[in-house]
């Protein structure tokens, strides 16, 4: 097929197009006039260019891709805003234009998502989200007991192309004889080998899930955690995982840690929801402790108490003095107490910088556990993120960190919300962090400790 390149602009073309007809009826002779009536694109022949990539997009399957890429951008704009959406992925996965990704991710249905904090995002084309997506919702729809040779053609074709898995849950099924005396363990898909046909991956997030309403089994076996750590042993990209809401317990997790261990670059690990305890709190605090990339550790709502806590804060410091960088430890929704938060302060005083971020909300911190975390701020200057929401640390706490930050540069986001401070103490902490963030710090006008609670006092009287 010759090509020539002739064209008019799409703004042109879009501007005497009829959009839409509307009748308008006259009310004395009753005729009808149609708006269609008044455009002259209706009676104009259509430019060959648009005549060409109407039929290309009407057959896309029968042209080469070395057609789609000799395309002019006029060209390859006009074709994706004609395109089927329906076409199979691997037909239309050299369409690069962003646009016509954007139109198929539009009328993608809502579903699920993983439970817990989302995974690093990092921009990527309109392409590249699509395909992620429409790889998580075909991992989630694997029938129980397929492997990936079970998979449909077209997700083995563009698995090269997948960066990023969003799993909200997968599926599960009960064994086919109820009555076997083995019965005990769910059916599930092999993810571990769906994952060796995804080699660019490098964000992964899943739900294992909780047992279905009414089963006599757990949703979540020990071989399955194996089969799944061999799979993430293939990832050689991989960089932040999350296995959330999952009953991923002390004994699952040390089956986990060997393969983890195994994966050079995995920089965050996020079990929130999960049953870790402060057993599996340790067992992830030897994992952590060689782990050469990890930056982030997040453990919400685990059970962990302050014994595990104090494993935690010993790997922290153990990785700054064997050259390890410093970590974001994500502890809230754990009953780690005054005791635990001991640990914590004994970590950031020991001057080795071991924390980047600290978030400890809602762990029932008191006053005595908050004054040594406050404390122990003189002696660290690495961290960057203190996150207290949700304790009862009253306003001794408050009084020691007003002191504390008067000479602490570093903290660039502090939150200490129903912390029993008082609203104008604790917004004039986040303006402190905000100063600091944006390198302002030498233009805030500290203010006197006794102008951020006078107003309780004034409260207090008259309410006396």
């Amino acid at each position: 097929m010759a090509w020539i390149p002739h064209t008019i602009p799409r703004s042109t073309l879009h501007a005497f197009s009829a959009r839409q007809s509307s009748d308008v009826t006259d009310a004395t002779d009753g005729n009808g006039i149609r708006s269609d009536d008044f455009g002259w694109a209706r009676r104009t022949p259509k430019p060959l260019w648009t005549l060409t990539v109407d039929a290309m997009a009407a057959d896309f399957a029968l042209f080469p891709r070395a057609l789609m890429d000799a395309l002019t951008p006029t060209n390859a704009a006009y074709l994706a805003e004609t395109l089927d959406t329906g076409l199979p992925v691997a037909t239309v996965e050299h369409v690069l234009v962003d646009e016509y990704w954007r139109r198929r991710l539009n009328q993608l249905p809502l579903r699920q998502r993983p439970i817990g904090a989302p995974v690093t995002a990092v921009a990527e084309p309109a392409r590249t989200v699509c395909l992620n997506e429409l790889a998580s919702r075909a991992v989630e729809d694997l029938e129980s007991g397929r492997t990936a040779e079970g998979w449909p053609d077209e997700l083995l074709v563009f698995g090269r192309h997948v960066t990023a898995l969003r799993v909200g849950q997968l599926r599960t099924s009960e064994p086919a004889d109820r009555n076997d005396s083995t019965f005990g363990d769910p059916v599930r898909a092999d993810v571990g080998a769906v994952l060796g046909g995804l080699p660019e991956l490098r964000s992964l997030s899943l739900c294992f899930g909780l047992p279905p309403l009414g089963a006599r089994y757990h949703g979540l076996t020990v071989a399955d955690l194996d089969a799944f750590g061999r799979g993430l042993t293939a990832l050689p990209r991989l960089t932040a995982l999350a296995v959330t809401g999952s009953r991923v317990d002390a004994t699952r997790f040390e089956t986990l840690s060997p393969h983890l261990a195994l994966c050079d670059r995995l920089e965050e690990v996020d079990l929130s929801h999960c049953w870790l305890k402060c057993a599996g709190a340790a067992s992830v605090a030897c994992y952590a402790a060689t782990a050469r990339s990890l930056r982030s550790v997040t453990l919400r709502d685990n059970g962990v108490a302050a014994d595990g806590v104090q494993s935690l804060a010993f790997m922290s410091v153990a990785r700054r003095r064997n050259g390890y960088p410093a970590i974001e430890l994500n502890l809230g929704m754990n009953n780690i107490t005054d005791i635990g938060a001991r640990y914590l302060a004994s970590a950031l005083a020991s001057g080795t910088q071991p924390f980047t971020k600290l978030r400890i909300g809602t762990c029932n911190i008191s006053e005595v556990g908050g004054v040594n975390i406050v404390e122990s701020l003189a002696y660290d200057q690495g961290l960057r993120a203190l996150e207290m929401n949700n304790n009862p640390l009253t306003l001794k706490v408050g009084i020691a960190l007003h002191a504390a930050l008067k000479t602490n540069f570093n903290i660039e986001y502090l939150s200490t919300q129903n912390c029993e401070f008082p609203a104008r103490m604790a917004q004039f902490f986040n303006t402190i962090a905000y100063y600091n963030r944006n390198n302002k710090r030498t233009k805030l006008k500290y203010l006197n400790i006794e102008d951020l609670y006078d107003e309780i006092e004034e409260e207090n009287v008259s309410s006396e």
